[in-house]
């Protein structure tokens, strides 16, 4: 048996869902949240070849705790890629959260 993975053909494969998935849903944008890790990293160039640049917006939403690593991450796949990206610090929001479920 021969387990031999031809990673064009899979991506081909992923990509033609991504199509079908969002032409279903009656969209043609999605909003990929980038963490600066492998996997949004991947979906969200499968999914800019699936749909095409100005249909995938990536969003970033730091926090004071990101690490340095994830941010120069981000930004060089933003770069290589040619993604459209927003970015958010969110450090107001962590910290609101984790104050109002202090249970005193």
């Amino acid at each position: 048996m021969d387990l031999t993975i031809d990673p064009k053909e899979v991506a081909a494969v992923i990509e033609d869902f991504i199509k079908t998935y969002v032409h279903n849903a009656g969209l043609k944008n999605v909003v990929i949240g980038l963490s600066g890790g492998v996997d949004s990293a991947v979906v969200s160039i499968l999914c800019k070849r699936a749909l095409g640049r100005d249909n995938v917006t990536c969003i970033f939403l730091p926090d004071d705790s990101t690490p340095v690593e994830d941010i120069r991450h981000k930004d060089v796949l933003v770069k290589k890629f040619d993604l459209v990206c927003k970015e958010k610090n969110i450090t107001h929001l962590v910290e609101e959260i984790r104050r109002s479920c202090i249970v005193e």
